[in-house]
């Protein structure tokens, strides 16, 4: 059977971090979207399914982060890189405070 880059990815991810292959509490987020390299916002040689580009979150996290990316900052790639670290060590609910008072021009309501 022919793993995908994305499967393979995610099984090397699950190994590094000792989490189980059946932990369902777990997502894996895209910090950069396929629609980031349909709209030519990325080079077309970016790795949308590398390790660089894939991050394990918690579920409720994970939900999280993409209601704060979906909501306030969805077209800044460098933006959305910070929220997606943030939500890796666990402080994505002090981002959107931090974003606001850093750059209100980044701010969208």
């Amino acid at each position: 059977m022919k793993e995908g880059r994305y499967e393979l990815t995610k099984r090397n991810e699950r190994q590094e971090l000792g989490i189980r292959s059946n932990d369902k509490t777990i997502n894996f987020h895209h910090i950069v979207n396929r629609s980031d390299y349909e709209k030519h916002r990325v080079p077309k040689d970016f790795p949308l399914n590398e390790e660089s580009n894939i991050i394990p979150l918690n579920i409720r996290t994970h939900a999280l982060l993409h209601w704060v990316d979906d909501n306030y900052f969805h077209r800044d790639i460098s933006t959305r890189v910070y929220l997606a670290n943030m939500a890796f060590i666990g402080e994505l609910d002090l981002a959107p405070d931090r974003l606001y008072f850093t750059d209100p021009i980044q701010r969208r309501i």
